[in-house]
């Protein structure tokens, strides 16, 4: 079973990603006086933001890797699977958490993951490049993305099709907090922050649901294959 440590681990994660919505949210209804008047702000944050973007795309295409990442491996190395299909193992717990396209067996995590991780892309390289005003919007724009930000670390169990929505909400929302944060506050290192932020917002969300895959594998009490020895 799991240590205390591993147990530990999550919550406390998912306490200071919370926390740190909250206090942005403050932040939001009480802006500093942080404006800054610097042409290398925006470009300096786009690209660091793409950058973010880019590899939590390629991580949603790379099942292998991702797979390590969501289900510790190392952590069950006395289970052995008889079978992975979309990166989980093929057990009745685990079928809301893929879906069949194609005659494929995709996650539905890294599906709505990479989806939204692509329009994220779209709106900040808008915004960032100049194509994309937000005057007037910021508000709204962070209300909006805080909600979709949340919304992943509180999310109950849920059917294939909702689990893709509300993983393409993650990364959208995260991005509509950067513009809006970037554009209200206009300072290079509240938004270079907030980029820090989202890579931890991020690092949460595979912590939490490593967690709750373990969970899953370690009550589950069908016979779908673990042998119980050491890979």
């Amino acid at each position: 079973m799991p240590s205390q440590v591993d147990r530990a681990l999550p919550i406390l994660s998912l306490i200071l990603s919370l926390l740190s919505l909250f206090i942005i949210l403050l932040m939001t209804f009480n802006p500093p006086p942080m404006h800054e008047v610097s042409p290398w702000r925006k470009p300096s944050v786009g690209v660091v933001f793409s950058l973010i973007c880019i590899l939590g795309i390629l991580a949603a295409v790379s099942p292998k890797r991702c797979s390590r990442a969501l289900h510790g491996e190392e952590k069950l190395s006395n289970i052995t699977y008889r079978k992975i299909k979309g990166h989980h193992p093929d057990c009745e717990a685990f079928s809301t958490h893929v879906i069949k396209m194609g005659g494929r067996t995709l996650c539905a995590a890294c599906t709505g993951l990479f989806t939204g991780g692509v329009m994220a892309l779209t709106a900040s390289t808008l915004y960032f490049s100049g194509l994309w005003g937000v005057e007037g919007m910021e508000l709204q724009l962070i209300l909006i993305g805080i909600l979709g930000v949340a919304q992943i670390f509180l999310k109950p169990r849920l059917r294939a099709t909702f689990r893709i929505l509300a993983n393409a909400l993650f990364p959208i929302g995260a991005s509509l907090v950067l513009i809006g944060v970037d554009g209200l506050f206009k300072s290079l290192f509240a938004s270079m922050f907030l980029n820090a932020l989202i890579v931890f917002w991020i690092m949460t969300r595979i912590i939490v649901s490593n967690w709750r895959h373990l969970k899953i594998c370690f009550e589950c009490k069908s016979p779908c294959g673990f042998s119980g020895k050491t890979v």
